[in-house]
């Protein structure tokens, strides 16, 4: 996907207007509305592709997407925004739940070499009952839970969809040797 997002994907999202993630940085000259600010958060374009695949009648998909997100270092912008490395999962189909996409995050972080402890979270855009964060000395390591309907209808998907999203510059920094299967 595209490091340019709508800004109405914030909307979308359901995040509230103090949110930190809100402050982003806009363009100046734009290809068009919907390429108008740099993404701050991976889950948006996760949920357009989840959303496109569901209205083409895929009946289930698996999806992953290791890119950056942009993070202003200050506002109004004077300088580069930060470019943190994020590692989003997007499911929907039958089978899929909550526990399946635990299941991929514990899988991931483990093969960092990371046993969270896990706890409930409240986004805005996910299942009020099934989401939760999986948390590093304290600090959130990755979010993840069920897309809750408001925000699937916002997105125009009608399966139960599910999403994550990780610090991948955390697993960066825990300088692991990766073993692949």
């Amino acid at each position: 996907t595209y490091s340019f997002i709508s800004g109405r994907a914030f909307d979308m999202l359901g995040l509230p207007p103090d949110d930190e993630r809100r402050r982003a940085v806009v363009l100046r000259n734009p290809l068009g509305e919907e390429y108008s600010v740099m993404r701050t958060q991976l889950v948006g374009s996760m949920l357009n592709v989840l959303s496109t695949n569901d209205h083409r009648k895929i009946p289930a998909a698996r999806f992953f997407e290791l890119s950056k997100v942009f993070v202003p270092k200050s506002m109004p912008v004077t300088e580069q925004p930060e470019e943190r490395p994020a590692l989003c999962i997007g499911l929907y189909g039958e089978g899929e739940d909550f526990f399946t996409l635990k299941g991929l995050v514990e899988d991931i972080l483990a093969g960092f070499g990371f046993s969270p402890e896990y706890e409930r979270t409240s986004e805005p855009y996910l299942h009020p009952g099934r989401q939760a964060a999986a948390l590093i000395d304290g600090a959130p390591l990755a979010v993840f839970g069920e897309v809750h309907p408001d925000a699937a209808g916002r997105f125009g998907i009608d399966a139960r969809a599910f999403v994550a999203e990780i610090r991948a510059d955390q697993l960066i920094a825990a300088d692991v040797p990766l073993v692949l299967y």
